[in-house]
């Protein structure tokens, strides 16, 4: 087992081998996987010099040894933020991973986009540093274009994690990166490139990165309706804890793009065609979390502007006024839950301009319900596959 302190001091000197500091790092890495993460962040938190040991390894010229060290780096940075933040703290850590992103080396690549995902995932602060680093922000872009699958994937993901912080849209906004690298994604109907799970993550990715950008998604029905089938399988799955494309997720992930992506006109029927109040109503009813259940609901009111949504949120089996009126002494949702009452009291009230009174009828005139039945299939894969081993 690598002592920390002395790992520290052995990457910090200018005298340690190639050969020394890539088993120094190899084992750093082994050390630090699953279970043992949280150790090693702990430990990495008082001895940041291990961090700044990394950073300079990145200017090796053993491309194996750069990979490497970026792996380090990124595995210390997932899932914390005081990690994340003392990351791209370190001298010369930003500009060292966008020297390795702008080398030719693959594996290198992936790793540095992936240790930038990493960062900006889980910091605000780390996210704000980076796209204030022109040179980072510029190699990160140019890799969304990368001919490999993988590093096109990573660094999409990580542009993602950008997006999300308001502090951060200007910057990326000033730059290409949406119609040069993303809109290509958004917009293709089938897979891009590499497997198929890898294109399904890369386009959610891609339509996360550019409502959260204010871009509109809306260039091809086909297309928007692939990826909202992408965005609705991923949602099912995460409710059901179950992998979607080979990874985990969690609701929230889908839910706030879904909510940004139901304020378009042009596309908002698209969500009542594929039938999503029924995921959204299942979120509201089962997420543990409060701010899950306030996106869900968020999502609900977006989509009650389509007919056919509201149609389908008035009917008994999903309950939602009761749930909702539970809602109105949580100070965090009252507000959309008395707004959504609202909505859902006056559609009960409004007589059909069919003249059908019933369910019945109304789900046979829009072609079916919201059943598990349906033939509808929501996962263009076809299924959903096991997560991916770690490398």
């Amino acid at each position: 087992m690598v002592v920390m302190s002395q790992a520290a001091s052995a990457l910090s000197s200018d005298s340690i081998s190639d050969k020394e500091a890539l088993k120094t790092v190899t084992n750093l890495v082994k050390q630090s996987s699953g279970k043992q993460l949280i150790t090693s962040q702990n430990e990495i938190s008082r001895e940041p010099q291990v961090l700044e040991g990394c950073a300079k390894l990145l200017t090796r010229t053993n491309s194996k040894l750069q990979a490497k060290a970026a792996q380090a780096i990124g595995t210390y940075a997932f899932g914390s933020e005081t990690v994340a933040s003392q990351i791209v703290q370190a001298p010369g850590m930003l500009d060292n991973l966008a020297t390795i992103m702008e080398q030719d080396d693959k594996a290198a690549q992936l790793e540095a986009a992936r240790t930038v995902c990493n960062c900006a995932s889980y910091s605000k602060e780390a996210a704000e540093a980076i796209v204030a680093n022109g040179n980072l922000l510029s190699a990160l872009q140019n890799l969304c274009a990368s001919k490999d699958a993988n590093v096109k994937a990573k660094a999409i993901a990580a542009i993602s994690s950008l997006s999300a912080y308001p502090t951060c849209v200007e910057s990326l906004n000033n730059t290409s990166v949406v119609n040069s690298f993303l809109m290509p994604v958004v917009s293709a109907k089938k897979g891009l490139f590499g497997s198929n799970d890898t294109f399904q993550v890369t386009r959610l990715d891609a339509v996360t990165a550019v409502v959260n950008l204010g871009g509109n998604v809306n260039l091809d029905k086909g297309a928007t309706k692939e990826a909202l089938k992408s965005f609705k399988a991923c949602l099912e799955a995460s409710l059901k804890g179950k992998p979607w494309a080979g990874a985990s997720w969690t609701p929230a992930i889908t839910l706030g793009p879904l909510s940004k992506l139901a304020c378009d006109e042009a596309v908002r029927p698209l969500f009542g065609e594929l039938k999503f109040v029924k995921v959204f109503a299942q979120a509201f009813a089962t997420c543990a979390s409060l701010g899950e259940q306030s996106m869900a609901m968020q999502c609900l009111a977006n989509v009650s502007q389509d007919a056919k949504c509201l149609t389908s949120m008035k009917k008994k089996k999903y309950n939602l006024v009761s749930l909702l009126q539970n809602k109105l002494g949580c100070e965090h949702s009252k507000t959309l839950a008395a707004y959504l009452i609202d909505v859902l009291s006056k559609q009960e009230e409004t007589p059909s301009h069919n003249d059908s009174n019933t369910e019945e009828a109304s789900e046979k005139k829009d072609g079916g319900d919201d059943s598990d039945d349906d033939c509808e299939n929501t996962d263009p894969s076809g299924k959903i596959v096991e997560p991916a081993a770690s490398g």
